[in-house]
């Protein structure tokens, strides 16, 4: 259907029925859907480097910082981390809810924001256990370094930067360009914070450049 629309601009849409029944949506902002191609999978490709690990090797560089402060210092720094995790928290699940509430599919209402946070969060505290024993093995055996729980760290931490894409990802897949904006700015701020939590186990330790920008 052909209809003289502006990029950018607001519309309601209302389609009628054969039966009488109108149907509304409100488009906050016109713009049209992205083809699959190359070109988009790159900018996508770009936008995650710029959220998930530009961030991170950036808040890596305050390794020296770390070195010449007290553990009261960093513990701030991470309490910052867990406040900004805590209000992208509460604000992603608002708006799952909100969008669950507009889905007419009896698959796509608030369940599934339930159902899908809980398997998350499973999977999330399995990962987190298997980690945790391995070190633990690592620790007896004697073999536990600062290095081994730095790329334990990093490797927590890209799984849970997946999942940060996938909240991206389905922002700007429903058109709600305003959540996708935002959420590529918290997650850009709170990413830097995460750079810290790599490099805190080496605060006793020089490793190369290399094996740095390898955790990043």
């Amino acid at each position: 259907m052909d209809y003289p629309w502006q990029d950018g601009q607001p519309y309601k849409i209302s389609m009628l029925t054969s039966t009488g029944l109108v149907i509304e949506h409100d488009i906050a902002a016109a713009v049209q859907t992205p083809q699959a191609g190359a070109s988009f999978f790159g900018l996508m490709a770009l936008l995650g480097t710029y959220v998930g690990i530009i961030p991170v090797v950036l808040g890596m560089l305050f390794l020296p910082f770390l070195r010449t402060v007290g553990g009261a210092t960093v513990r701030v720094l991470l309490a910052f981390t867990v406040g900004l995790l805590a209000f992208l928290a509460w604000e992603g699940t608002s708006e799952g809810f909100e969008l669950a509430g507009a889905s007419g599919s009896p698959f796509g209402g608030a369940e599934l924001v339930v159902l899908g946070a809980a398997l998350a969060f499973l999977t999330l505290t399995a990962i987190d256990h298997w980690l945790r024993t391995r070190r633990q093995q690592a620790a007896a055996s004697g073999q536990a370094n600062g290095l081994r729980l730095a790329l334990m760290i990093s490797i927590g931490i890209g799984l849970h930067n997946l999942g940060e894409g996938l909240a991206i990802g389905s922002a700007y897949a429903v058109g709600e360009l305003a959540l996708g904006a935002f959420l590529v700015i918290g997650f850009t701020i709170q990413n830097t914070t995460e750079g810290l939590a790599v490099v805190a186990p080496l605060t006793e330790r020089r490793p190369p450049l290399l094996r740095l920008l390898g955790l990043g």
